[in-house]
């Protein structure tokens, strides 16, 4: 197991469970129902996403893990900003505009870090090549949730412009 102490005590992963639970809770709104879009709410999830995903990195990063972490985030970010056709846009009562995020990264996202979290536990202090894999999943699904965020507001403001 890794040395960082607040990792190491299991109440850290029952909040984390928790705020998991919160999380897909909430979601179900905006993959399933739709939420209206707020500029300013927009990329909270994502800060949230980025904040539990680097949590619980391992604490001994070696350089192959630190590019495949690079590689997965800038790759995931591209990948939802250019190609975010999964994320639709829609204007509902009032001219206000709608989003429904895609139900593929989320689905990603919390496969990659529940296994992350599964392979923390299972694993010793070496950096094994499945760790290196899932923190290239996890971080790669986490910046997709940004890219989609950046992918709704650009839409957005392109659909601002024939509502007024």
């Amino acid at each position: 197991m890794n040395s960082f102490s607040y990792i190491n005590n299991y109440e850290f992963y029952e909040y984390i469970i928790i705020l998991i639970i919160i999380l897909v809770y909430s979601s179900y709104k905006s993959i399933i129902k739709g939420r209206k879009v707020r500029p300013s709410r927009l990329f909270i999830r994502p800060l949230v996403y980025i904040f539990l995903s680097l949590s619980i990195l391992s604490g001994t990063i070696s350089m192959v893990d630190l590019i495949s972490i690079l590689i997965g985030s800038v790759t995931g970010f591209l990948i939802a900003y250019y190609f975010g056709e999964d994320t639709k846009l829609f204007i509902g009562k009032n001219n206000d505009i709608y989003y429904k995020r895609s139900p593929v990264i989320f689905t990603l996202w919390i496969l990659s870090f529940l296994g992350r979290i599964y392979i923390y536990f299972i694993s010793e202090n070496n950096i094994t090549w499945t760790e290196i894999i899932f923190d290239f999943l996890l971080l790669m699904s986490t910046f997709m949730t940004l890219g989609e965020s950046f992918y709704i507001y650009k839409k957005y403001r392109i659909l601002m412009q024939y509502i007024l």
